[in-house]
């Protein structure tokens, strides 16, 4: 499946009186001139598809003799919100992965189904955990007694006294 980075992401929510959108639109690196891809990930609790129900969102630029990136509109149910948002906020780096099929009726045209979309983190290390492996790494060494905690707030390398 291809894929591009994620630079940057911006969270939108809007109430209406009868209801409630939210979505998150990802921003590739700049390509080249400015060209950047952008994806409108909307999340509604009945998704659009599309032909058939077999497509989950539509791409447009695709191939394009033009200046702009790729643009992809992509449907999910409510409920991946959150993991999708988390892993936003707490990993680096993500990129955005997709799928994309012709349209039938216009294979040739620089809009394509998508068939599938998700973001993807880059490799990570065993047993990371959500905080920074550093953190880790100072309540180890802690419990070793390589540092003691002052009264400053900081925390100092334990000094050995010197042999007379």
């Amino acid at each position: 499946m291809p894929q591009f980075d994620i630079e940057t992401y911006e969270v939108h929510s809007t109430a209406f009186p009868k209801w409630h959108r939210r979505y998150l639109m990802l921003v590739s690196p700049d390509l080249s001139h400015g060209i950047r891809h952008r994806v409108h990930m909307h999340f509604s609790s009945s998704p659009m598809t599309f032909n058939n129900g077999r497509m989950i969102g539509v791409a447009g630029n695709v191939g394009g003799l033009n200046f702009d990136g790729v643009n992809f509109a992509v449907y999910f149910r409510d409920s991946a919100f959150d993991e999708i948002y988390e892993i936003l906020r707490s990993e680096n780096p993500v990129s955005f992965k997709y799928f994309l099929r012709d349209i039938a009726t216009a294979p040739e045209a620089t809009a394509k189904w998508v068939s599938s979309a998700g973001i993807v983190t880059g490799p990570e290390r065993l047993g990371e955990g959500p905080a920074d492996a550093d953190a880790g790494l100072l309540q180890a060494r802690m419990l070793l007694g390589d540092l003691a905690p002052s009264g400053d707030g900081l925390e100092h390398a334990v000094q050995e006294p010197e042999a007379a």
